[in-house]
């Protein structure tokens, strides 16, 4: 084909359009009017949004080290929501039929440990009652856990303190014992030290005993060899 050909066949083209062009327009206009009638006539429509935080609280894993202990994950407690769980707690509270209320949707905006529910209705008033009874229910789920939670590292707590007082206790007796042990250890050294001076002093007596012996010898020796016919008597 043709560049002339192509002009002709573009020409023709919007020739049509535009010999056609009502059939275009005018259902195009009927449409926008008809919209603006019907949302002139509706009520109008909001949406009123809550943020939730999940229940937390934090423990010391190590001295001077916190964990952050989430009580319910956020995608599940927006899945809940969304899926009507609280629906009928909502309804009770509010003595309301939980089929008529508005739809909740939740969701859990990315990288956040949030819950974000929204309500579309004309009835603000009722959606901030509505998001009023859910964040109440969901308070109490959530103070009712962390109690829990909190009773279980109380009860941790205590077992840990328990082993160390054991420890400490263990450790005490062990000084106790090694106490007594450097005591018998010194008296058992003060007792061979005694000792030790009683077998020097014994063997200074037996010493100073067989040098008076050795001078009563030569003594006797002496007087016999003085006495006439050498007879030594004794």
């Amino acid at each position: 084909m043709t560049a002339s050909e192509r002009e002709v066949d573009l020409f023709y083209f919007l020739n049509v359009l535009w010999r056609r062009r009502w059939f275009i327009v005018i259902p195009a206009v009927v449409l926008a009017v008809l919209a603006g009638i019907v949302s002139f006539l509706l009520p109008p429509q909001w949406d009123v949004d809550v943020v939730i935080q999940p229940g937390r609280y934090y423990v010391i894993a190590e001295p001077g080290i916190f964990t952050e202990v989430v009580i319910t994950d956020p995608r599940l407690l927006a899945a809940q929501i969304s899926y009507g769980a609280y629906n009928g707690i909502i309804g009770a509270a509010l003595n309301l039929d939980p089929r008529t209320l508005p739809r909740l949707r939740a969701d859990n905006p990315r990288d956040t440990k949030l819950v974000r529910v929204t309500v579309r209705t004309g009835e603000t008033e009722k959606a901030k009652a509505i998001l009023t009874a859910l964040f109440q229910q969901v308070k109490t789920e959530f103070d009712g856990k962390i109690d829990i939670g909190l009773k279980i590292a109380e009860t941790q707590l205590a077992s840990k303190e328990n082993v160390i007082r054991n420890k400490e206790l263990d450790i005490r007796i062990k000084n106790i014992e090694i106490d007594k042990s450097r005591r018998a250890a010194v008296t058992l050294r003060n007792k061979l030290k005694i000792s030790e001076e009683r077998s020097r002093s014994l063997a200074a007596e037996a010493q100073g005993i067989k040098a008076r012996i050795e001078e009563l010898d030569k003594r006797q020796a002496a007087a016999a060899a003085e006495k006439p016919g050498g007879i030594v008597s004794h």
